[in-house]
């Protein structure tokens, strides 16, 4: 199931905030700025279902296109969504290092 949704996520609506099934194209939250909020906050199940290559691809995305500009996102974006989306994949991360460096 996983990999059908990604794969229509991937296909319609690359880097927007949301997929729309019925009119196959995205949306973004705030005015025209492709944050990649899908995919950051994708990327924990896409790592979790073992789905590695997507995950990858995920990861490149964010790394070369989400920038965290906060006057340009002011007054489009709460900071308590922001928090939770963001951190959210910060602290996942956290866990897996020092999941990964324990078992060493």
């Amino acid at each position: 199931m996983m990999n059908h949704v990604w794969g229509a996520y991937k296909k319609y609506a690359w880097g927007d905030d949301i997929l729309l099934p019925i009119a196959k194209r995205g949306k973004q939250w705030w005015k025209n700025q492709k944050s990649g909020l899908t995919i950051i906050d994708s990327l924990d199940t896409l790592w979790l279902m073992g789905m590695r290559e997507e995950f990858n691809e995920g990861v490149e995305y964010v790394i070369e296109h989400v920038h965290f500009d906060v006057v340009r996102f002011y007054g489009y974006i709460s900071p308590f969504l922001s928090f939770l989306l963001f951190f959210s994949f910060f602290f996942f991360f956290l866990f897996l290092f020092f999941n990964f460096w324990i078992r060493i």
